[in-house]
């Protein structure tokens, strides 16, 4: 099944939006909100102290869903200040990874590779081998 994978950029994202983000040469992902001046931690929490954050509509990135005992406890995502480090907050642009099953389907629904593809070539790979 594929994956969707991120390719970061330092800078300022395209528009104000919920991205995955990594901090300088970090590995670990975090949800960040940029609001067009400086990022925002997203949090999910039962804090009332702070106003609820709605996610934007049409996000570049998914709105995790709640679990039943978080919905029951009355959880909600609010902002979080960052204080140090926005300069190096890199936002990421999510692509898809295909499997090589999803890349062979592809490539034979597209008459690149005839469907008996797996028959084939088999002979001809035989013979190159032979050569070797």
């Amino acid at each position: 099944m594929s994956k969707v994978k991120y390719k970061f950029h330092l800078g300022i994202p395209p528009r104000e939006d919920v991205y995955k983000t990594i901090r300088g040469s970090a590995k670990w992902l975090a949800m960040r909100y940029w609001d067009g001046k400086k990022w925002w931690r997203v949090d999910m929490n039962r804090d009332s102290d702070k106003p609820e954050f709605l996610w934007p509509k049409n996000s570049i990135t998914p709105k995790p869903k709640f679990k039943d005992w978080q919905i029951a406890r009355g959880y909600r995502f609010y902002l979080g200040n960052i204080n140090d480090g926005q300069d190096k907050i890199q936002w990421g642009e999510p692509y898809t990874e295909y499997t090589d099953r999803e890349i062979t389907s592809f490539l034979v629904d597209q008459d690149v590779l005839p469907s008996d593809w797996r028959e084939k070539y088999q002979e001809q790979m035989r013979n190159q081998k032979e050569m070797k």
